[in-house]
């Protein structure tokens, strides 16, 4: 019943607002790049994401796990002349199975002049061993948006544990990037922002 309430309030709250960018968020523990997935952090799991890209802007992320299926994050983002501080929400209402996709929901940029809520949906394909995301939202969200995520595994005495290919899309951006995964905790981020600028750092797990 609570998860049955939780989606009857976001989605209120996601058709509510009719300013509908992309929201500022970058390489979270459980984000793609921009886009947001259905993956939280298990309770008591912290991560925090150190970005920087052409522009000169930097992006510093920090996500706890608080309960299952709910975590909860803040982010600071700075610009050549500015800095803006926001927090976020992302709660897990259904997990995937064979015949259903996982679901959850999610607010962005709370504390900034427009929140951004947002549904997404997960699955996974196991022939080619694809992740995929589809959701919309408001605010910072365009509209529609989604992404694809492939995992490899090298060969065991690689420096690297597993190798994230992505690429995700809105209705006016087309990122790719990689995942270089240094064992379950250290993850180096590599990336082109709408194929125009990079964006490079890291992101640590904390057990």
């Amino acid at each position: 019943m609570k998860r049955v309430f939780c989606l009857i309030l976001s989605l209120g709250l996601l058709f509510s607002i009719a300013n509908l960018t992309m929201a500022e968020g970058a390489l979270g523990v459980t984000d793609l790049m921009f886009s947001p997935t259905t993956k939280t952090l298990d309770p008591g799991q912290a991560g925090v994401a150190v970005n920087f890209t052409e522009n000169n802007s930097s992006y510093f992320n920090f996500d706890l796990g608080l309960a299952k299926d709910l975590e909860v994050g803040l982010a600071a983002y700075h610009y050549p002349d500015d800095t803006d501080f926001s927090a976020r929400v992302k709660f897990r209402l259904l997990h995937e199975k064979n015949d259903t996709p996982g679901l959850a929901v999610g607010i962005e940029d709370l504390g900034q002049d427009n929140v951004s809520p947002y549904l997404v949906l997960s699955k996974h394909f196991s022939d080619p061993g694809i992740d995929g995301y589809l959701g919309c939202g408001g605010g910072n969200f365009n509209g529609i948006f989604g992404g694809l995520d492939k995992a490899f595994y090298p060969e065991k005495g690689s420096a690297l544990t597993q190798v994230d290919l992505y690429v995700e899309v809105d209705d006016h951006n087309l990122n790719v990037g990689t995942k270089l995964s240094l064992g379950p905790q250290v993850k180096i981020n590599l990336g082109m922002v709408n194929m125009d600028h990079w964006i490079m750092g890291a992101t640590f797990l904390l057990k």
